[in-house]
């Protein structure tokens, strides 16, 4: 196995991540095996690593996977919060500090999954590059290369504005690049601008085609940084339609899930409470969008990220989780709700805490008297979506008695 450069390693974390008070998150490739059904076969297993206090720590646990034989490693090109989960590198919500804008354009060769055209070697994919700003720096990763454009100064994520505002400037900057190598004729995937995006390190190896590492490292550096203002400006100067479009994709979405697919579908079909038909038919966005909570992020594997109103100290305060039976767990004391793991909320249950005291009870008379459209029905509950009223009305109440005909008796003299 090819030795890696400390030295490097560590140069690169330095230049990167300079000023930075957040911590960085590092992935690394490992070997593994797969059985295929036909035996055992061996392949590149991905493992999410964890974060650290910076440039020093970092570089010191590369080492250490190399000293373990596992030298595919990244690093997160946005620093994270401390608190991020174990063993993740986090999520777009989890970001500190932006430093920097970037481009992952693949050579063709060895290692590429795609049928689409890719530059043919690296000056052609140097081409795309000469027709954006000067990078501040040029990675060549073994495959393709990493253009950066540094940052003057880290950019502080403060709030969930912040935040949009980063995610929008990244992406548009990935569709500007897209148009460009279109341009030559050579295709560009643009779903490498997350801010979660992790990149390989110089000094580190390149192992993805067997028998044949290949170095990671600087081509290029010594080139300008730019304040956030100077790139948007350029893209917005170039290719204006760019920027509507960057800020439409960058707006979290709420995931619906409609009940497709769980594994206690059947059973939730059966029992036709409200707050089961709630967990059919309504998203969280549908009862926490009203109370003025925001969603921030929605990860890779459908997982929510909601900020409570007034904002907070971290970069959000509950999680969605969007399996069998989906749950919010709170984590800010000032949300309202019930606080930490061992309170799984279900929608049904959080309407309750927001509107009734956590009284459940008085949470379902309010949903009937909402689907029966009684006019002491609470507002909170006719104001859920209609679809969710019908479904409620057709699954949870009793059709009217018919009217009996009335027996008069005629009294004679």
């Amino acid at each position: 196995m090819a030795e890696h450069d400390a030295d490097k390693v560590r140069a690169y974390l330095d230049e990167v991540f300079r000023g930075c008070t957040g911590r960085l998150a590092l992935a690394h490739q490992g070997l593994g095996l797969r059985n295929t059904g036909a035996g055992i076969q061996q392949i590149m297993r991905w493992t999410e690593d964890g974060t650290y206090a910076g440039p020093r720590e970092a570089t010191a646990k590369v080492r250490d996977l190399y000293a373990r034989r596992q030298p595919s490693t990244y690093v997160r090109m946005t620093t994270v919060h401390a608190g991020v989960e174990s063993g993740t590198r986090g999520v777009e919500a989890d970001t500190a500090e932006v430093v920097t804008l970037w481009a992952d354009i693949d050579i063709a060769g060895p290692g590429h999954k795609t049928s689409e055209p890719l530059p043919p070697d690296l000056e052609s994919a140097l081409e795309v590059v000469g027709a954006l700003p000067e990078p501040t720096l040029v990675v060549h990763s073994g495959g393709g290369i990493y253009p950066l454009w540094l940052l003057a100064s880290p950019l502080a994520v403060t709030g969930p504005e912040v935040l949009t505002s980063a995610k929008a400037l990244s992406m548009a900057w990935q569709l500007l690049v897209q148009r460009v190598s279109q341009g030559y004729g050579w295709t560009y995937g643009t779903g490498v601008g997350d801010l979660s995006r992790v990149l390989r390190i110089p000094g580190t190896v390149n192992p993805k085609v067997a028998d044949q590492p290949r170095p990671c490292r600087v081509l290029h550096d010594g080139g300008p940084r730019y304040a956030p203002g100077e790139l948007a400006a350029w893209v917005r100067g170039q290719e204006p339609d760019l920027v509507a479009e960057a800020e439409e994709r960058a707006k979290p979405r709420a995931s619906v899930w409609g009940g497709r697919g769980w594994v206690d579908a059947v059973r939730l079909m059966n029992q036709d409470s409200p707050f089961q038909v709630l967990t059919e038919t309504a998203t969280f966005g549908d009862v926490l969008y009203p109370e003025g909570w925001d969603l921030v992020d929605v990860s890779r594997y459908g997982v929510e990220y909601w900020q409570r109103p007034g904002g907070s100290s971290s970069p959000y305060s509950a999680k969605a989780y969007l399996g069998d039976v989906p749950t919010l767990v709170v984590w800010s004391e000032s949300a309202g709700l019930p606080v930490g793991g061992g309170h799984k909320l279900t929608i049904g249950r959080v309407l309750a805490h927001l509107h009734c005291d956590g009284d459940e009870s008085a949470a379902t008379r309010g949903l009937l008297r909402a689907a029966r459209g009684d006019m002491l029905a609470p507002d909170w509950a006719t104001e859920l979506p209609e679809h969710v009223l019908d479904a409620l009305r057709e699954r949870c109440t009793a059709p009217a008695e018919p009217e009996r005909p009335r027996i008069s008796t005629v009294v004679t003299a």
